[in-house]
């Protein structure tokens, strides 16, 4: 089943009271969990991504300007608050059908990610990634991650593959983080095998929120000379979430926007059957004083329906002569009352 082009199951998530970004407002799109090509979880939104997207907007230097690569990136939460911020973002998921979702939602939010994009050039893509594969395809080395990140990708007996995976994505120096719920971490032991055998260390956390309990691991490469001290993200991150979840509000309808006729002397102006000029078919006159509502406008000519006046109720026009002579005049607000009066 393909991802359905309608607004059915969109909401929006809200990440309130933020020191640096106020409160954050998000539509992300859910679909049916058995929409997925293996009846996937990411196709849900999990408060684990929640909690995971509120952390990096209190440390977005912990990917301002890097390469991110996220794994599991589900419905793209996490994935379009890091898109905001890094240099270059990589969002991955196994299930065909949540890329699909995942690019949709990506979409959806493209305004707020691309925002001052001019001042800090943003390169964002979705992508499939199959775990069990990539310790036998190269990464490109051109899209090595300073930061590898997921959310609940451990709770099957899995980890060792997550592990191997983010080894194979991550570039020399950059940090692996992942956030699971802490009901959902069974392959949590084979994950921290795998990256201690590569003489990794890991930062295990413990993260209680209103949220829900989690456990934060940070994986970074022993360094000849430095040892093992790091003040984990966990302390740094305020666990008082404040989070709204609702159905997207209905935008208010634009108002109507309406001209009048001025040109065309006493016959009136060209009425046609499409905007194609002389090729598209003849309708009629529209008369001079005529008052017409905007359906489209190409910019040249204009698809309306009448409101008053003489002439066809429908059909296009033009809007300036080919000499220059405006036929059609905006009718501003203080016109329409003068209309009405009329």
């Amino acid at each position: 089943m393909s991802c359905p082009n309608s607004h059915e199951w969109e909401e929006v998530v809200e990440l309130c009271g933020l020191e640096l970004w106020g409160d954050v407002k998000l539509r992300i799109r859910e679909l049916p969990m058995a929409d997925g090509v293996y009846a996937s979880t990411g196709n849900q939104v999990w408060s684990t991504s929640v909690f995971c997207a509120h952390a990096l907007l209190q440390l977005p230097e912990l990917v301002q300007g890097k390469v991110v690569v996220e794994i599991g990136a589900g419905c793209g939460l996490v994935g379009i608050v890091v898109a905001r911020l890094a240099r270059r973002t990589i969002l991955t998921d196994g299930d065909e059908e949540v890329v699909q979702n995942l690019q949709y939602n990506l979409d959806l939010n493209k305004s707020w990610w691309q925002e001052n994009i001019e001042e800090a050039p943003r390169e964002v893509r979705t992508q499939r990634l199959d775990w069990n594969s990539i310790a036998h395809t190269a990464w490109p080395e051109q899209d090595s991650a300073d930061v590898v990140i997921a959310c609940d990708v451990l709770y099957g007996h899995w980890g060792d593959k997550v592990a191997i995976a983010c080894l194979h994505i991550l570039a020399a120096g950059g940090v692996i983080i992942i956030v699971v719920s802490e009901d959902r971490r069974s392959g949590a032991v084979g994950f921290k095998e795998v990256l201690k055998n590569a003489n990794f260390r890991v930062v295990e956390s413990e993260i209680v929120t209103d949220r829900g309990e989690f456990r934060m691991y940070e994986c970074r490469e022993n360094e000849p000379g430095k040892g093992a001290e790091h003040l984990p993200l966990s302390a740094r991150i305020d666990t008082q979430i404040s989070v709204k979840v609702g159905p997207p509000q209905q935008l208010p309808e634009a108002p109507p926007v309406r001209w009048k006729v001025v040109g065309g002397l006493e016959r009136g102006i060209i009425v046609r059957s499409g905007p194609g000029g002389a090729v598209s078919g003849y309708l009629g006159r529209l008369r001079r004083g005529a008052v017409i509502q905007q359906i489209s406008n190409t910019g040249l000519r204009l698809e309306y329906s009448k409101l008053t006046g003489n002439g066809p109720v429908w059909g296009w026009v033009t809007i300036l002569s080919a000499k220059g002579t405006t036929l059609v005049s905006l009718l501003s607000g203080s016109d329409l009352d003068d209309e009405r009066l009329q």
